[in-house]
C-alpha cells in the first residue's frame, strides 16, 4: 500500500497518483542526436549527489512522511512504474501532485532532491554531479533498471 497512515488528505491524491501512473505517458523516450547515439544518461551511471540525497531525506522526512512511507517507492513497485521513464516524469509527477494539501507548493529543488531521495532508495549509486533541476537535464536522465550490485 502507498499510505503508512491513511488520512483523509491523502486519499484523494492518492486516487490522482494512481490515475497518472496508469496512464505512463512514455512521450520522454529516448531521444537520438544527428550522430545517433543517445541523448539521455542511465540513472545507473550516477545522475545525483549523496548530498542532494541526504537533503531530499530531509524534504521528505517533513512534507512526505506523514503520508507515505518510502518503502512504497521501492523494488517491484517502483521499477514496474518507472523504468523506461525519465527523472523528468518522476519531478513533474510529483510537482503535479503533492503535497496532498498543496499540490505544487514546494520549491522545484525541493521535488528534485526528493527524487535523488527515491532513487538513493531504490539503488542507483550516486555520482558526482547533482540532479538538475532543469527540465531539459531531467529528460536526458533516463531510468534504467538497478544494477544488481547495487541492490
Amino acid at each position: 500500500m502507498f499510505f503508512r497512515r491513511a488520512p483523509a488528505r491523502c486519499a484523494g491524491s492518492m486516487v490522482a497518483l494512481i490515475l497518472a501512473l496508469s496512464s505512463r505517458d512514455m512521450s520522454a523516450q529516448t531521444k537520438r542526436t544527428t550522430d545517433g547515439e543517445s541523448a539521455t544518461v542511465p540513472l545507473s551511471r550516477g545522475a545525483y549527489t549523496r548530498a542532494q540525497a541526504t537533503r531530499g531525506e530531509k524534504a521528505y522526512r517533513t512534507s512526505c512522511n506523514s503520508c507515505h512511507a518510502p518503502s512504497a517507492y521501492t523494488g517491484e513497485s517502483f521499477t514496474q512504474l518507472w523504468v523506461g521513464r525519465t527523472a523528468y516524469d518522476l519531478v513533474s509527477l510529483l510537482r503535479r501532485t503533492m503535497p496532498n494539501d498543496d499540490p505544487g507548493g514546494l520549491p522545484k529543488q525541493q521535488y528534485v532532491d526528493i527524487v535523488a531521495y527515491l532513487f538513493r532508495l531504490n539503488g542507483y549509486p550516486p555520482g558526482a554531479r547533482a540532479l538538475s533541476s532543469e527540465d531539459a537535464a531531467l529528460r536526458r536522465v533516463r531510468i534504467d533498471p538497478v544494477p544488481a550490485r547495487s541492490r
